[in-house]
């Protein structure tokens, strides 16, 4: 095997990092490994992936979770690796094995500061190695932004391990051209510049259609990767092809889940079944989209309205009576949430659109299915 080395936080780095379909859209513009900024655009989601024993490895778990919240999104991720029969070649030790086992946590933070152009974000690491008795922690810190030019091009940039480590920055660029029917491109490339090292270039294309999805990418630091994987709504898996340097290569598996999440909000508007008409809020319609569905959800996370509209125009007026669509009675008072997702042209969900609204329901004595004194009515 070959020269492996002694503890480094470079070995770490590249051992640890999060594996995409295509090396160029794993930068500057689209993860959130490389680049802090790129978490806000992310929806609310829990992943868990691995690699499979293969080339000399054992075990190779990782687990992501991001949390859009009012004040931006917040991400922790953890990467836990074990290698075994690591051979040691430096420092006059020859032929001997060790297990060699990797930490890292990462707790981020992404916002929007333009709307629709610019984000920023945050990233602060804690990594631990051990290998042949020699344990050794380092904690640092990342920092990025991401701008996007229009709604086909964004440009990022980031810096990492600015504490400690390895310093690195990275400039990336996506480029997602229109295209006709269910087929979507992306096209992105990366360039790493490394203090301690060569600077590093990375490109990559993905394409979906409807569900399915596919990559290829290539780096000059650890050559082709490739993968293919299923994405529904809420739910999706990634089978991709990792290098793996001296060990070979073997695949990685990802399952993930999205659970949306809560977007920043101004204030939570009141109800008063007694004394208002109707709940009424006027939102913006994303480009592409021809048409809305509207759900009303309660705190037993039970749908008690629904409506879909088509669109016809940049802005959409919501309208909900306060009736529960089943019984077509008042609902109780409480917080409901409201959801509105769109569709587009060709009937595929368009997810990273979805809207997330509040609204409080108050009227003081009146019980569950008990009709209001008059005609309900919303304000704001």
């Amino acid at each position: 095997m070959d020269q492996v080395g002694t503890v480094s936080y470079e070995s770490m780095y590249n051992r640890y990092r999060k594996w995409t379909f295509a090396e160029g859209s794993a930068g500057g513009t689209q993860d959130p490994a490389k680049n802090p900024a790129a978490r806000a655009d992310k929806e609310g989601s829990i992943a868990v992936g691995g690699l499979s024993q293969f080339g000399g490895l054992k075990n190779d778990a990782n687990v992501s979770l991001d949390a859009p919240t009012k004040i931006g999104t917040l991400g922790f991720d953890v990467f836990y690796n074990t290698i075994a029969q690591t051979t040691i070649t430096d420092d006059g030790i020859k032929g001997a094995d060790y297990t060699d086992q990797v930490m890292h946590a990462k707790l981020g933070y992404g916002k929007e500061i333009i709307k629709e152009h610019l984000s920023v974000g945050v990233n602060v690491s804690y990594t631990s190695e051990s290998l042949a008795g020699n344990t050794q922690s380092a904690i640092s810190g990342d920092v990025g932004l991401l701008y996007k030019i229009s709604k086909n091009f964004g440009i990022g940039l980031s810096g990492r391990n600015i504490i400690q480590g390895p310093k690195e920055a990275t400039l990336g660029a996506a480029y997602a051209p229109t295209t006709a029917g269910d087929l979507k491109l992306k096209v992105s490339g990366d360039l790493d510049y490394a203090l301690s090292g060569p600077a590093r270039l990375g490109v990559g294309l993905e394409a979906k259609w409807k569900i399915l999805k596919a990559g290829i990418g290539y780096s000059s630091l650890n050559g082709i990767t490739a993968g293919v994987g299923f994405e529904s709504s809420n739910i999706g898996i990634d089978l991709v092809y990792v290098p793996y340097g001296a060990l070979g290569a073997t695949p990685q598996a990802t399952v993930f889940w999205k659970f949306g999440g809560v977007k920043p909000e101004e204030k939570v508007p009141i109800f008063d079944p007694k004394n208002d008409e109707s709940y009424t809020r006027t939102i913006k319609v994303p480009k592409d989209a021809v048409k809305a569905d509207l759900k009303i959800i309660n705190s037993n996370v039970e749908v008690v309205f629904e409506e879909s509209y088509m669109i016809t125009g940049t802005t959409l007026k919501l309208t909900w009576d306060g009736n529960n669509k089943n019984t077509k009675l008042p609902v109780e008072s409480g917080d409901y949430n409201v959801v509105v997702k769109f569709k587009d042209a060709y009937a595929q969900d368009m997810e990273k659109a979805s809207q997330f609204y509040k609204v409080k329901v108050e009227e003081a004595g009146r019980k569950q299915g008990e009709a209001p004194e008059k005609k309900s009515r919303f304000s704001e």
